[in-house]
């Protein structure tokens, strides 16, 4: 949190790694030498990272680095398998260890965390703790405070919070529980929703009007999620830019 989960994002950027690790090997066994092989890498990531500028993504500079981490690796590794000498072997495999570490770590952590909340269910997010973020993902402008997630209600299409890929399986709970905050001023909505599979709409939604100040809320799941054992993918917390420039702080979500 804010933006992307740390597992969306992680799971997005190690695959740079292993892609051009595959793509550096075979162009060297296709142009059978490396300066060209390495040239032509070079010129597969900034065409990559260039055609974004087309598709309206945003072209990263930490995204080449990683291709090039995928890249120097290949490179590595061949020199392991071609050199005869041992001391060379140990050190180039070392190296080569250590980019594949320093580059897939962060995966290793959104999963560590993913598993952490997920063996706190039927908790869903706790904002004390930031071992549970890995699937909490804000859809407007947000911030890490000591008492939660901090998010400022914007013009974004559904300012809010989501939460991705919790457990499943909802069977034998009653309601979905949200510790809440709201600044100084007048009420405002609370819209809760679930997503059932990716690509369909959110199942019916509830709605509450929030106070200033903290509160617990509670919404009844024989309304959010009629089917009662369909698995759920996501859970929405959001409001809309009616209430732009307000701040929402979300301390906890859990099922009872």
């Amino acid at each position: 949190m804010p933006g992307h989960s740390h597992l969306d994002k992680a799971l997005h950027n190690a695959f740079h790694l292993p892609w051009f690790f595959a793509v550096t090997l075979a162009l060297r066994l296709w142009l059978r030498a490396w300066p060209v092989a390495l040239v032509a890498a070079l010129g597969l990531s900034l065409g990559s990272e260039g055609m974004q500028f087309l598709t309206g993504r945003e072209a990263s500079l930490v995204d080449l680095l990683r291709n090039g981490a995928g890249t120097a690796t290949a490179w590595l590794f061949w020199q392991v398998a071609a050199s005869g000498i041992r001391w060379r072997r140990w050190i180039y495999g070392g190296v080569a260890v250590a980019i594949s570490a320093i580059t897939l770590s962060p995966l290793a952590a959104a999963i560590a965390s993913k598993q952490y909340i997920d063996n706190r269910f039927p908790l869903l997010l706790d904002t004390s703790d930031r071992r549970g973020h890995a699937h909490a993902r804000a859809t407007s402008s947000a911030a890490v405070t000591p008492l939660g997630l901090q998010l400022t209600v914007d013009g974004s299409p559904w300012p809010g919070l989501h939460i991705s890929d919790p457990v499943p399986n909802w069977t034998g709970y009653a309601a979905l529980n949200i510790d809440v905050s709201l600044d100084a001023g007048t009420p405002i909505d609370l819209f809760v929703g679930l997503l059932l599979k990716p690509g369909d709409g959110i199942t019916d939604f509830s709605i509450t009007r929030l106070q200033p100040g903290r509160q617990h809320v509670a919404f009844a799941l024989d309304a959010l999620l009629p089917q009662g054992d369909a698995p759920v993918h996501d859970v929405f917390l959001y409001t809309t830019g009616t209430y732009t420039g307000r701040h929402l702080t979300f301390h906890s979500v859990w099922l009872d």
